[in-house]
């Protein structure tokens, strides 16, 4: 039986998933795709590097305001000078 554990945010993609956050047994990782010179492509593994929960909580956070950012953005809202945020969490997201 596959078993699957849970992305809780993807920062980067091309054909897939590049570097997020995602569970491995349960915990999470940040995940990087690995890129092989010989193919001069990623291949199917990534790399994983633990993190703490502080480190955990920030990277959602931030990802959290990037979601309102994308979603004003999507509706042609509120167009923010620094890309990722709205201007009112322009101030907390360079923080993180």
């Amino acid at each position: 039986m596959i078993s699957y554990e849970k992305v809780y945010t993807i920062h980067d993609w091309w054909d897939g998933p590049k570097t997020g956050v995602a569970d491995y047994q349960g915990v999470p990782y940040i995940f990087n795709r690995n890129f092989d010179e010989a193919l001069d492509d990623y291949d199917d593994y990534y790399l994983l590097s633990p993190i703490t929960n502080q480190q955990f909580e920030l990277i959602i956070e931030g990802y959290e305001i990037w979601l309102l950012y994308r979603d004003a953005s999507n509706e042609q809202k509120d167009a923010s000078k620094i890309y990722g945020s709205l201007p009112y969490d322009q101030e907390r997201y360079l923080e993180i």
